[in-house]
């Protein structure tokens, strides 16, 4: 449920995010939302929350169980030398194999939000699917990226968890 409402609150914030970074000149947040607003009205805003909203309940209905099956291969199979390894290594795994498979979305996602020039839907994912150098680097930096923020996320969550309980 929450993959399908977040999309509705950040939404917005992504797609001004997204025309400040494919912007040509330094632009400011709210030129990019008056134009996005005087181009498609506020319609312009959720452009593309299909997709989004598909990427995030993707990514928890994937995930979690992924996860879940991952840890308890792990701790039938390798045993722990520090706290946390276990977690760590089905967290990595997990975040991996979810973003490759939510990545057509995730593009999909980019090339809808893009106010400057129209995609149509199948266009997006399409283009988002077509093996060039460009989806390639995007794909390496987003797994990149995931598996960077859940290490420290994780590895954040292990140790205050492990400090506060003394």
């Amino acid at each position: 449920i929450g993959g399908i409402i977040n999309p509705l609150m950040y939404n917005p914030i992504n797609g001004i995010k997204l025309g400040l970074q494919t912007s040509e000149t330094r632009t400011r947040w709210l030129r990019v939302a008056k134009e996005k607003y005087k181009i498609y009205g506020l319609r312009g805003f959720y452009r593309g929350i299909g997709f989004l909203a598909s990427r995030d309940a993707l990514w928890g209905m994937t995930y979690f169980p992924l996860y879940t099956w991952t840890k308890n291969v792990l701790d039938n199979s390798v045993e722990e030398r520090f706290s946390g390894q276990n977690e760590i290594g089905a967290s990595l795994f997990s975040a991996s194999v979810t973003t490759i498979m939510a990545f057509p979305l995730d593009s999909a996602r980019i090339t809808r939000q893009n106010y400057k020039k129209l995609y149509g839907i199948w266009e997006g994912l399409i283009k988002s699917v077509t093996p060039t150098r460009h989806n390639f680097l995007s794909l390496f930096a987003g797994c990149s990226r995931t598996v960077l923020s859940i290490t420290i996320n994780h590895c954040s969550f292990l140790f205050l968890t492990s400090y506060f309980h003394r």
